[in-house]
């Protein structure tokens, strides 16, 4: 068997294209979003529903809208397994009728006549939500950042996980469109310093671009390590931004900035500049064990299924399925999940590839305290959800601070899933908070 570290640092193929994958002739198009529970529904069995309709979350402040990614008939409402590992309820749309938006010419807007308040209706109209890290409302996070503060918007322009390439695909690929898709944030946000984080290994981003799209505010760019998978998180990107000491608009940098990565970019360009709905992800779909790794441009609602068909299908059998990278990711049972707005990329893997999963009892090493960028303890918080140990309800809280890195994971001899677990809870208290 192979290390998670192996495995991890496995492609070094570089794309320059996205295929666009087949359109599903069914599509099972997530209802359980943002990892808010209940989101109101639309539509009704029956009815016919236009590419790009809004289906679900028109109603619901904390969460961006759900489109029907094709035009159609809802046949059902069926439970699926979702990208999380929660079975979630979906929209069975068949697919009859003529595209609104597919084959159409886009027309651009002029979004800097727009204030902030349409800005917001427009990225949760169009079903904008954040990558980062856990998907949320973009709209309704920048709703939530602190008044009367000059704020910096963090832009991610490398793949957080160096087993899926998404990001750094887009940032290459549509560094225009990203560039206008931060000015955007930035007069919606009150922004006063950007910062582009980039891999090192790369050649940094074209500073002019950016600076001819965005007005009123500083921008630097800083280069981070590609294969140190803890430079990607808030609290490392934190300190490596203070220690380049920019000055004191950049030296503020704190949680409670705006951190976005390039995939949440493309997807702000396209909602306000071309009225586009959220309806497609790019992905980076790649494993030993299929015929032809690539980045797809994939309609939501599509199975992983119908995307091994497009990747030629397997040349030997998997034995694992790793939804948006082998650390932090999390890995699936069925072919049958269907692509919604929080995935990024699709690992196979062979079973030689795997490593030893078996968990044992935690031996209080404390190695997962001493990685842990948040400071947490994570031991506890397991030993918590599990029911072991009962824990102040202060320190039940602090599992909001979570940056669901999944260090903890990696360090624990145990092969506990700590980073699961907690998640979990961070869930769970942020839904409280609401």
């Amino acid at each position: 068997m192979k290390s998670a570290t192996e495995t991890f640092f496995a492609d070094k193929t570089v794309f320059s294209e996205a295929v666009n994958a087949y359109l599903p002739g069914t599509a099972y198009v997530s209802l359980a979003q943002e990892g808010i529970r209940k989101i109101d529904c639309a539509v009704t069995l029956g009815d016919r529903v236009e590419e790009g309709q809004i289906i679900a979350g028109k109603n619901n402040a904390h969460a961006a809208a759900i489109h029907a990614p094709i035009p159609g008939i809802i046949e059902n409402f069926v439970s699926c397994l979702m990208p999380d590992g929660k079975a979630g309820l979906a929209v069975k749309i068949r697919l009859s009728g003529a595209f609104s938006y597919l084959g159409k010419s886009a027309v651009k807007s002029d979004w800097k006549s727009l204030n902030k308040r349409q800005l917001y209706h427009i990225l949760a109209e169009k079903g904008v939500v954040n990558l980062f890290s856990r998907p949320v409302c973009l709209a309704e996070e920048m709703r939530e950042l602190k008044k009367n503060k000059d704020h910096i918007l963090i832009v991610r322009l490398n793949d957080e996980d160096s087993s899926q390439q998404t990001d750094s695909f887009i940032a290459r690929r549509y560094q225009t469109e990203i560039a206008e898709g931060a000015a955007i944030l930035v007069k919606a946000a009150d922004i006063a310093g950007v910062v582009l984080l980039y891999d090192k290994n790369r050649e940094p981003p074209d500073r002019e671009e950016f600076a001819s799209q965005i007005n009123g505010a500083e921008i630097i760019s800083v280069p981070v390590a590609p294969r140190q998978y803890l430079s990607s998180t808030v609290q490392a990107i934190i300190s490596t931004v203070r220690q380049r000491q920019a000055g004191p608009v950049f030296d503020a940098i704190a949680h409670t900035d705006l951190f976005v990565d390039a995939s949440t970019l493309l997807n702000v360009y396209r909602a306000v500049v071309f009225s586009l709905p959220v309806m497609e992800n790019i992905i980076h779909v790649s494993g030993s064990v299929i015929h032809k790794p690539g980045i797809f441009s994939v309609r939501n609602g599509t199975l992983v299924r119908n995307l091994v068909e497009e990747c030629g299908g397997f040349n030997k059998p998997y034995s694992a399925v790793v939804i948006n990278g082998v650390i932090a990711g999390m890995s699936i049972t069925t072919l049958d999940m269907p692509i919604t707005k929080q995935v990024k990329s699709i690992r196979f893997l062979h079973r030689w590839e795997l490593p030893d999963q078996s968990a044992q009892e935690c031996i209080r090493c404390g190695n997962c305290t001493a990685i842990c960028p948040s400071q947490l303890d994570p031991g506890i918080l397991f030993s918590y959800v599990c029911g072991i140990k009962i824990v102040d309800p202060a320190y039940i809280a602090s599992a909001a601070l979570c940056e669901d890195c999944a260090l903890c994971n990696t360090v624990c001899p145990s092969r506990l899933p700590l980073c699961q677990y907690i998640s979990l809870l961070k869930e769970a208290v942020l839904r409280e908070k609401k």
